[in-house]
């Protein structure tokens, strides 16, 4: 066995060293070259031989921005898509889907209501336009919770029903006056 040769420093040009076993052909490359070259050719090359790849053969492995962003933009995309399934799904009732809003002229006449029976499709939104044209006060209510609140002979009131899912009695609520006929009805058409 032979010994090993010590690396040999060369100077190169304008006062550079290189290793000259192992950049001696990058060194006779770049010949009169500036000095920053020759480094770059000899590193070059060490990495070459070190690694038994040709620079070439190098590549940087990842994702480029624009792929990144691609990326980006499928996943909120799907994550939008997601969530408002969610909300549709969950929280979506077709059946208060209100295609049509109604007023209707509601008075209220001592002890009568008029029109007595209104006609209305199914899912409509109706809404009172409540008139006391009687002389005494008056209210209309709708079920437990809605009502015009009592109004004085000449004042009107607004009253919003909501969607119509099935026929309904509407009165005023004064004490008496539903039993002396102060009830109407709403009907559902089928």
């Amino acid at each position: 066995m032979g010994r090993r040769q010590p690396s040999r420093v060369e100077p190169g040009p304008s006062g550079t060293h290189t290793n000259a076993r192992h950049f001696g052909s990058a060194q006779g490359a770049f010949q009169g070259s500036r000095p920053g070259l020759l480094a770059f050719a000899a590193v070059s090359e060490h990495s070459s031989q070190t690694t038994d790849e040709t620079p070439s053969s190098r590549v940087k492995a990842g994702l480029s921005l624009d792929e990144i962003l691609a990326g980006v933009v499928v996943l909120w995309a799907v994550m939008i898509v997601g969530i408002v399934s969610f909300v549709v799904i969950f929280f979506g009732d077709s059946e208060e889907t209100v295609a049509v809003r109604r007023e209707v002229r509601i008075e209220l006449s001592d002890f009568e209501i008029q029109p007595d029976v209104v006609d209305v499709a199914r899912d409509v939104e109706l809404v009172f336009l409540v008139e006391n044209v009687g002389e005494g006060q008056h209210d209309l209510t709708i079920g437990p919770d809605r009502t015009t609140g009592r109004l004085k002979p000449g004042e009107s009131a607004q009253l919003v029903a909501g969607p119509t899912r099935e026929s309904y009695s509407i009165w005023c609520s004064i004490k008496g006056h539903r039993a002396l006929g102060m009830e109407a009805r709403i009907e559902v058409e089928r």
